[in-house]
């Protein structure tokens, strides 16, 4: 990898502490769901009854709208202060290192998996990201499907010589305001992004990501055999102009 600077008087990769505070008023939930609950409906076809893994579930706002529709979710979030409000009033709650996924789940447990907001781009090993993503097709049903995602890094990348200019849409995913995804240095497979709190302009914390290069998810989604359909801000971008990628990925076989 390429050196990048970091600052060196703030936490990496903890969603922990002073983060969590401003984490629900980034993701604005009720926004999100606005074009995320279609797309989970629609795109993705969730429906009544599936049971449903949320690898990443953060502030729970997808947890808790398949519940709503039917679904028996189980929310999955390694992150203490977040866990525990979701905890209040979803009926399953774990924190399991995706890594471990292989031997806390049983093969062809879920109708659908969703790891999304970026989540996969905290493992900045290509080794362990390869083995997440098999894990996680071991343990979709056949036919079942897993939503992932991934921020549009090409389109940081092409403007790569002027990121102090560049301000993300917040259309999609993280659309509140309580902070500012700010990119701070890119190199071609892994950036440094920093999050501003609003109010202030404080940075509040710092997270190196890996930037999957190309087509990187894409092509080891069907390495693993899912079968792969892209779509750029759900469906509302382009390649030009999007926030974020999102892969649903599919299982051969009929559903159970």
């Amino acid at each position: 990898m390429s050196d990048l600077h970091l600052a060196d008087d703030l936490s990496l990769q903890s969603f922990d502490g002073e983060v969590a505070r401003f984490w629900p008023g980034f993701v604005d939930c009720p926004q999100r769901m606005r074009t995320l609950g279609p797309f989970l409906r629609n795109k993705v076809g969730f429906r009544a009854g599936d049971h449903i893994l949320d690898a990443a579930a953060g502030s729970g706002c997808e947890a808790r709208f398949l519940q709503a529709q039917g679904c028996t979710v189980v929310a999955n979030e390694i992150a203490r202060d977040l866990r525990r409000e979701l905890k209040k009033d979803l009926a399953e709650v774990c924190d399991f290192d995706w890594l471990s996924f292989g031997q806390k789940f049983h093969p062809n447990e879920f109708d659908g998996i969703l790891l999304l907001g970026n989540s996969l781009s905290l493992l900045l090993d290509e080794g362990e990201r390869k083995k997440v993503l098999r894990g996680l097709f071991d343990i979709c049903a056949s036919g079942g499907k897993l939503a992932i995602d991934q921020r549009n890094y090409e389109l940081l990348w092409r403007q790569r010589n002027d990121l102090g200019g560049f301000t993300f849409k917040r259309q999609v995913m993280y659309c509140g305001s309580a902070l500012r995804a700010v990119p701070r240095e890119i190199a071609r497979d892994h950036m440094v992004m920093d999050y501003v709190e609003t109010t202030h302009d404080r940075r509040v914390v710092q997270y190196e990501l890996a930037t999957m290069p190309g087509h990187w998810l894409e092509h080891e989604l069907r390495a693993c055999g899912f079968s792969v359909q892209r779509y750029f801000d759900l469906g509302h971008g382009t390649a030009a102009d999007s926030d974020f990628v999102t892969y649903v990925a599919t299982k051969a076989g009929s559903p159970t």
